[in-house]
């Protein structure tokens, strides 16, 4: 799956048909896309910067997705919630070793 970067249009229609030789796809946001997944458009880049599927947009680009990849990327992305979910921080799981108030 090669998700590129598009810029945005000019007439401020985004998500709008785009015709790519004989095939029409319509392209949508990041924005467009987290609220498909019903996320945050914050989190949704967090996991397209971790999918290694997803191509980088570069320094100040905006991810453009095919409508009819977000089946596919959604299974990815609620299997990258449920893996972050299932991960401990690691300021609860180590105790202070200098603690002073347990008695001997």
């Amino acid at each position: 799956m090669t998700m590129t970067r598009h810029p945005i249009p000019r007439t401020g229609e985004i998500g709008q048909s785009s015709r790519k030789g004989n095939i029409m796809a319509t392209m949508l946001t990041a924005k467009e896309i987290a609220q498909k997944l019903e996320t945050t458009p914050r989190t949704l880049r967090k996991f397209l910067r971790s999918d290694e599927k997803v191509e980088s947009p570069g320094k100040g680009g905006r991810y453009s997705i095919q409508a009819n990849q977000v089946t596919a990327l959604k299974r990815r992305f609620d299997a990258w919630v449920a893996a972050k979910a299932v991960e401990v921080p690691e300021s609860d799981s180590t105790l202070d070793e200098g603690d002073s108030s347990e008695s001997a």
